[in-house]
């Protein structure tokens, strides 16, 4: 049986932001830097750096926060209610757009 993942690989800016609507079974790989993982009502403080990972568990919200300029890839495996080819496009371009609107600067204040 051959598994296919969807992938993107991002680069962030340090103290860039990125914003997750739904963090379940998404795999948050580091590559290289930093970067802080926070999930909504989860009181853990997840910290990647390069080679290490977290997938999500539960339905939910997170965001990651680039604690220096950071490079990072996103995977999750196709949903099994569609088809590899139709859901990974879907997915790509549905991240794309994501992070095109979400890799902006972000105020941070302190």
């Amino acid at each position: 049986m051959k598994v296919e993942f969807n992938l993107v690989d991002l680069d962030m800016r340090k103290k860039g932001i990125v914003k997750l609507r739904d963090a379940a079974g998404v795999t948050i790989a580091c590559r290289e830097g930093a970067i802080w993982v926070t999930l909504d009502n989860d009181p853990r403080d997840i910290v990647l750096e390069p080679g290490e990972s977290f997938t999500g568990a539960e339905h939910r919200p997170a965001m990651i926060y680039a604690l220096q300029p950071s490079s990072l890839a996103l995977s999750a495996p196709p949903r099994a209610d569609h088809g590899l080819r139709e859901h990974t496009a879907d997915w790509t371009r549905r991240v794309g757009d994501w992070a095109r609107s979400s890799l902006a600067p972000v105020q941070v204040s302190t």
